[in-house]
C-alpha cells in the first residue's frame, strides 16, 4: 500500500513535466493592416518577419496570421504597393502564445523609372516581304479537297483570301 501511494506523486510530476515538454515551442503573430488616412482594411498587404522566411498576406478584411514562429525577438514589417512601409521592432514571441500587431500604413506616391512612349510598338521594316493570295470561288471548286462532304458550295463571285481557304481546307479534311 505504501508503494502505491508513492507512485501517485511521481506519476503526477511526470504528467506535469511532460505537458511542458510537449507544449508548442513556437508562437504566432496575428494582427491587421489598415489605411491610416481612411481607416479601411488593406487586403493583400504583405507582412514579413525580418531575418526569417516567415510571412503572410492579409485577407479581404485586412487580417493576417503567421504560424509556427520560433520563440524570440523580431522585427516585423508590413508593406503594400502605394503605401509607406511600417516596421515594428522588438516583437517578442513566446512559445504557445499569440502576439497581436496593428499596422497603420500611410499612402505614398509610387516612383518609377522614366517611361518612353513610342508611336509604333513594332518597328516597321521597309523591305519586309508581305504576301497575300486571293482567288475566286471557281478556283476553290476546282479543288475537290476544299469541298465538304456535307455539300459545302461557294458562290462563283465570292473572293477568298489564302487564310480563309486554308481554314476551310483544315475544317473539311
Amino acid at each position: 500500500m505504501v508503494k502505491r501511494s508513492a507512485a501517485i506523486p511521481v506519476l503526477m510530476i511526470l504528467l506535469m513535466t511532460s505537458s511542458s515538454v510537449f507544449a508548442s515551442p513556437a508562437g504566432k503573430i496575428v494582427g491587421r493592416v489598415y489605411d491610416a488616412s481612411t481607416r479601411s482594411q488593406l487586403p493583400g498587404a504583405n507582412v514579413v518577419i525580418h531575418d526569417t522566411e516567415l510571412g503572410a498576406g492579409t485577407e479581404a478584411n485586412g487580417v493576417f496570421l503567421i504560424r509556427d514562429v520560433p520563440a524570440g525577438t523580431y522585427s516585423v514589417e508590413a508593406s503594400m504597393m502605394g503605401c509607406r512601409t511600417q516596421v515594428k521592432t522588438s516583437v517578442v514571441v513566446e512559445p504557445g502564445r499569440s502576439v497581436e500587431l496593428v499596422f497603420k500604413l500611410f499612402p505614398s506616391a509610387v516612383q518609377t523609372a522614366g517611361i518612353t512612349v513610342r508611336l509604333d510598338y513594332f518597328p516597321k521594316v521597309a523591305d519586309a516581304p508581305v504576301s497575300e493570295r486571293s482567288f475566286s470561288a471557281a478556283g476553290i471548286e476546282d479543288k475537290p479537297q476544299a469541298k465538304s462532304q456535307a455539300g459545302f458550295s461557294v458562290k462563283p463571285d465570292e473572293q477568298f483570301s489564302y487564310l480563309t481557304s486554308f481554314y476551310y481546307y483544315l475544317l473539311y479534311h
